[in-house]
């Protein structure tokens, strides 16, 4: 069992810190960079050496180190679209950001993959815990699996949700927004979060 969540762990990971980079390629502190080392090639190599040895030194607590690198990329393309940079000097040549509603899709999906990878290792190391406590290894399977379930649900749930919220976010900017258009779509985005919240209160409490 440990194989195939230590794979799924890997990959969850990987995918997270690929789609961050993809997200960090398109931000103007990552041309700057181009800039300054005057090929992508030396800056795709130097970054991800940089991050391959802090992962590294951070090995015991690796799906950690790829989350806060994860971040890092990210966070230019994101803070971008934040009211407190909307000062900043109009956007270079070298800036090619995505725009808001892709950006906050592909932050969504990061910070997911994160969390499914992170509660694999947690899940694994309650895995060694309870065998080591002497536990049947049927019994402490059976446990795992309903977690991993449960846990998929919730994700699922967040992930759905997120998608409805930013298809919303994205259909307001393409209409003229009225006051009552904008009460129903924040009324809506409150309703689904509580429905969500209610909905995983009420599986959790059935396992």
């Amino acid at each position: 069992m440990k194989v195939w969540t230590l794979s799924a762990r890997i990959l969850l990971s990987i995918a997270a810190y690929v789609l961050s980079y993809i997200l960090f390629v398109c931000s103007s502190i990552y041309w700057d960079l181009v800039f300054l080392f005057k090929t992508q090639s030396r800056v795709f190599i130097i970054i991800n050496i940089v991050a391959f040895i802090i992962i590294g030194l951070c090995y015991n607590k690796f799906e950690k180190a790829v989350g806060v690198i994860c971040m890092l990329f990210a966070a230019p393309s994101v803070l971008v679209h934040s009211k407190m940079l909307k000062s900043e000097p109009a956007e270079s040549v070298y800036t090619r950001y995505f725009p808001l509603h892709l950006t906050a899709l592909l932050f969504l999906i990061i910070t997911v993959l994160l969390m499914a990878a992170i509660r694999l290792q947690k899940l694994d190391r309650q895995y060694d815990e309870m065998i080591s406590g002497g536990a049947s290894e049927a019994d402490v399977k059976l446990i795992i699996l309903n977690n991993i379930k449960v846990y998929s649900v919730f994700l699922a749930v967040i992930l759905f949700s997120g998608f409805v919220l930013v298809a919303l976010a994205f259909a307001m900017s393409k209409i003229k927004a009225t006051r009552l258009t904008v009460i129903i779509t924040v009324t809506t985005g409150v309703v689904l979060v509580l429905g969500c919240v209610l909905y995983l209160y009420r599986k959790w409490t059935k396992k």
